[in-house]
């Protein structure tokens, strides 16, 4: 490859690359300089009869069983976690 040959490359490559900024400029320009929300919603004061009920209970239930179906006299794994309670 000649020197006259690299130079119309990298002058071709650097007009591609500015041809890519230009039209990153302009999407970006679009898209972040757009009107405020015409609707809005207050996500702090949601009503309560539409928050998901908890139950704890069942889950300690939960937590407990699978306390009882461990063995003991079992090494401890990776964790090191002993299973004798």
């Amino acid at each position: 490859m000649t020197c006259s040959s690299m130079q119309e490359s990298i002058l071709s490559t650097a007009s591609i690359a500015d041809d890519l900024v230009k039209k990153g400029q302009g999407h970006f320009q679009s898209v972040l300089n757009c009107p405020e929300p015409t609707v809005t919603h207050d996500w702090i004061d949601t009503h309560p009869s539409l928050q998901l009920p908890m139950n704890t209970n069942s889950i300690s239930e939960q937590v407990s069983v699978a306390v009882k179906q461990l063995k003991n006299g079992k090494a401890a794994r990776v964790d090191n976690i002993q299973l004798e309670l």
